[in-house]
């Protein structure tokens, strides 16, 4: 990460000098960003009542990456009514910080993962001895299953693992639905 913007003395005197709201000047600075962008207000003669709130940018030549921080990008979109201070700017660095690295964690984790997922498959023997316990599990589970599980479990093995809804087929194999019969309603009193 490159190092943060801090004004020199002389900076720091003209942006306090620039901050007062004195009746004569156009705009006022409002504060700066750890880039070095400075956030202005002026009078908004369209809305008299809302200040313009505007950027000037370090690099405000022609295609330049210019990038607003989020709390400086909700203050210009007057989401919000103080421009944020240095401390959360820097609050919010250290978050998206910790943010990259925890994700470069994870991703790490999940890579070491699917490695020893690989390694797994790739150890045929391993396999051989695995499958006899699943198969055992398997039976204990259809022993355990009562007589409706069975039931659709036979009807849903030749749909082809699929629940049938109610209906016929015909001599070609078309499904038909069966017919729908409302039932009574008593009217109510």
């Amino acid at each position: 990460m490159k190092q943060a913007y801090t004004p020199g003395l002389v900076a720091r005197a003209y942006y306090a000098y620039r901050s007062w709201n004195l009746p004569w000047r156009r705009r006022f600075f409002r504060g700066y960003d750890l880039e070095g962008n400075t956030y202005w207000e002026s009078y908004n003669p369209l809305t008299p009542s809302r200040m313009r709130r505007t950027v000037k940018y370090v690099n405000d030549g022609g295609y330049t990456d210019n990038a607003v921080t989020p709390g400086f990008m909700g203050w210009l979109r007057y989401t919000r009514d103080k421009a944020p201070t240095e401390e959360e700017l820097l609050a919010e660095v250290a978050r998206i910080q910790h943010a990259r690295v925890r994700a470069q964690e994870l991703s790490d984790k999940w890579e070491a993962e699917r490695d020893r997922l690989i390694a797994l498959e790739s150890q045929p023997a391993a396999k051989q001895l695995d499958q006899p316990a699943r198969e055992t599990s398997t039976q204990a589970e259809a022993d355990r299953k009562t007589p409706t599980q069975l039931e659709t479990s036979t009807v849903e093995e030749e749909a082809g693992g699929r629940l049938q809804p109610p209906g016929t087929k015909d001599e070609k194999g078309d499904w038909t639905p069966e017919p729908w019969q409302p039932g009574t309603v008593r009217a109510r009193r």
